[in-house]
């Protein structure tokens, strides 16, 4: 994705590349979160993705974006919380 994400700020032919490549990327990497961890994020993700490539920025289709981003927003918290430190334990418990 970083890689295909800069091709959108070039002219036509390339920004039509770099749309639908960024867009099956992260289809791409919902299906992965799907196999590897079995949460519905990952289909969420896939699915938000997939219906980006319907957009249109110049009618109420551009509302289709926002899904996506609320997919994206969810993955980070969820690996942000995966990441937390546990509490402190007290001492003397055995667990």
């Amino acid at each position: 994705m970083l890689v295909i994400a800069p091709l959108i700020l070039l002219p036509w032919p390339i920004m039509f590349i770099g749309f639908f490549g960024t867009a099956f990327a992260t289809a791409a990497y919902g299906v992965a979160l799907v196999r590897e961890e079995s949460g519905p994020v990952g289909t969420v993700l896939a699915v938000t993705a997939l219906v980006l490539t319907a957009i249109n920025t110049e009618d109420e289709r551009a509302l289709l974006t926002i899904p996506l981003g609320l997919a994206w927003l969810a993955v980070g918290a969820i690996a942000l919380l995966r990441r937390w430190p546990a509490p402190i334990r007290a001492r003397g418990d055995p667990r």
